[in-house]
């Protein structure tokens, strides 16, 4: 049975029975981090049992270093991240609490804003701070309810689980990807920075490079059905929360992306500035017909258009709402608190119109 079967049969709740795919995911994650403090420990007997030999304390050194490179790695914020506080936003937090309270999660730690067409939500920090990430292209051309949608669907993954942002296989994942990152561009180096022996050298970091890679694809693979099935229970959060339909207009204003980031550069390119650059993005969108609508669902389609791998082809996500029974919205955001939000959220605004530009004339 595909997934969309599944999910489609057992509607918005979530399935009880026991996925081995997690199961075996936990079961690599957990020998990843074990081989890390056996590698580290290793390193640690190395230094004390070859003391005071330098070839040996620096052999032992070594291990450490590659240990601590294994280490567990908690995704964090770039530097330059444009983060919104409290003080500065505080109807979109308190919206957030609504949609948290209501959702059965709690509140949101931090939010960013950000140039891309999209928005997620991820763990941050050893701390696990929750923080959601709006990219203001995207949240500028949505109705109140789609905005809404949008912020159950995002909150729906701190609430449902996602196993590919847990601290077990999601730090796990971030340790074998620097690992493999780290022996590829060792490997890569230029010969005269490797020496006289850069090709006994480069060799072995190349096949070394190999097993954190093949342990990346092999987690990778565990948690592609489960990250598909988070997708589409955060869609249901979102369908429970601001009703069906918004759901599904927020999942259609996704294919919107590349004609509205064109729309933006076009705009820059024209007026070299920022001046009413959003405007400009909301009237693209509305003069779309109806038609090209369609014809952008139909190209979706017949393309399984998706997000990246882990996210499930729009098109099915779109059926899946399509056919869900008509929910009533638990939650509603007026127009007027809609544009409260938008009047909290103009320096950032001004900031991200900034990004766009400078990413335009920059390419």
């Amino acid at each position: 049975m595909s997934l969309f079967e599944e999910v489609f049969g057992q509607g918005s709740q979530r399935s009880r029975r026991p996925d081995l795919a997690a199961v075996a995911a936990y079961v690599v994650a957990a020998l990843i981090h074990l081989t890390t403090l056996a590698v580290a420990g290793f390193g640690g007997w190395l230094v004390v049992a070859t003391w005071p030999f330098p070839v040996g304390i620096g052999v032992g050194l070594l291990v450490i270093g590659i240990a601590v490179q294994m280490r567990p790695r908690f995704p964090k914020l770039a530097a330059g991240t444009r983060v919104l506080t409290r003080a500065e936003a505080p109807t979109l937090y308190g919206l957030l609490d609504r949609v948290s309270k209501a959702l059965g999660g709690r509140p949101l730690d931090a939010i960013v804003v950000n140039q891309d067409f999209n928005a997620s939500a991820d763990w941050v920090g050893i701390r696990q701070r929750r923080v959601l990430t709006l990219g203001l292209p995207l949240w500028n051309v949505l109705s109140p309810a789609e905005r809404l949608a949008l912020l159950g669907h995002e909150i729906g993954h701190f609430v449902n689980g996602d196993l590919r942002r847990g601290l077990v296989v999601g730090t796990a994942l971030n340790a074998v990807g620097e690992l493999h990152l780290l022996l590829r561009q060792a490997a890569d180096m230029r010969d005269d920075v490797l020496g006289g022996f850069a090709f006994l050298v480069r060799v072995p970091l190349r096949l070394l490079s190999m097993l954190p890679a093949t342990l990346f694809i092999t987690l990778a693979l565990l948690t592609l059905r489960a990250g598909q099935r988070a997708e589409y229970l955060a869609d249901a959060s979102a369908a429970r929360l601001a009703s069906s339909g918004a759901s599904a207009g927020m999942l259609r204003a996704t294919l919107l992306g590349p004609g509205c980031m064109n729309a933006l550069a076009f705009a820059v390119q024209r007026n070299r500035d920022t001046h009413g650059l959003w405007q400009i993005e909301r009237e693209f969108v509305a003069g779309i017909p109806r038609t090209e609508l369609e014809r952008l669902a139909r190209a979706a389609e017949r393309k399984s258009l998706r997000v990246d791998d882990t996210h499930p082809p729009t098109h099915l996500r779109l059926r899946l709402a399509s056919t869900r029974e008509s929910e009533a919205a638990e939650l509603v955001l007026d127009p007027a608190e809609s544009r409260m939000i938008d009047r909290e959220l103009a320096s950032a605004y001004a900031e991200i119109a900034a990004k766009v530009r400078s990413d335009v004339l920059s390419a």
